[in-house]
């Protein structure tokens, strides 16, 4: 038994993930996998631990399963135990489990299906005042969404917003403590952009376990 789970965890040879030949976009992490097929449709497969594969439940999957019914989805990635994906309209959804706040859900909660987020800018000293493109503190939508260990990092409008555990990576020495509003709503901190050229906003961000960094419209 044990070697025939072994067998199914490692993989010498390249094996083909189901039989689809229309993957637009392919994001893989801690043994699992999720892509997004041309039409817009969402799958993943692999270990699902903490639900992590957004299927509804905690049983691996050796093939790609569709997650969800809809068929809009642009952007996935994912980390050890959670994954995000963005919907057309910048949506935010998030599964699995996590750690430190590195989701917007509770610590320690865990979500086996994708659950939509809101996501609010708070000022530095915790106010909910917002800031910048978005002044009447609507909820954000975002153009792009990066996920480290303990710390998540999204790009709307130019501009970096972060949540969750570790204030260096997130862009901060002291900002507020990470606190959830709700399970499904969360506030988030603009990263200070006083270090880029005052006339170049972020077009792209990358996050790795213990930093995250950003490219400016300049390069």
């Amino acid at each position: 038994a044990d070697a025939k789970k072994a067998d199914r965890m490692h993989v010498v040879r390249p094996r083909r993930a189901g039989s689809a030949s229309d993957w637009r976009l392919i994001e893989a992490d801690y043994m699992y996998s999720c892509g997004i097929r041309s039409e817009g449709s969402l799958w993943c497969w692999g270990a699902n631990i903490a639900g992590k594969l957004g299927d509804g439940s905690v049983e691996d999957r050796s093939a790609p399963v569709k997650i969800g019914a809809t068929a809009d989805w642009v952007d996935v990635v994912g980390a050890d135990f959670i994954a995000c994906a963005l919907r057309k309209d910048g949506e935010t959804n998030c599964w699995g489990g996590q750690k430190g706040g590195a989701v917007v859900y509770p610590h320690e909660a865990v979500n086996k299906k994708p659950l939509a987020m809101t996501l609010r800018p708070t000022m530095l000293d915790g106010s909910s005042e917002a800031k910048g493109e978005n002044p009447s503190g609507d909820a954000l939508k975002l153009d792009q969404i990066v996920l480290g260990d303990v710390h998540t990092c999204g790009l709307s409008g130019g501009k970096v917003y972060c949540w969750g555990g570790i204030p260096e990576r997130m862009g901060r020495r002291n900002p507020p403590a990470y606190e959830p509003v709700s399970e499904t709503e969360s506030s988030v901190i603009e990263i200070d952009s006083s270090a880029f050229p005052s006339d170049a906003s972020v077009k792209e961000i990358t996050a790795g376990s213990r930093h995250t960094c950003a490219r400016t419209a300049k390069g």
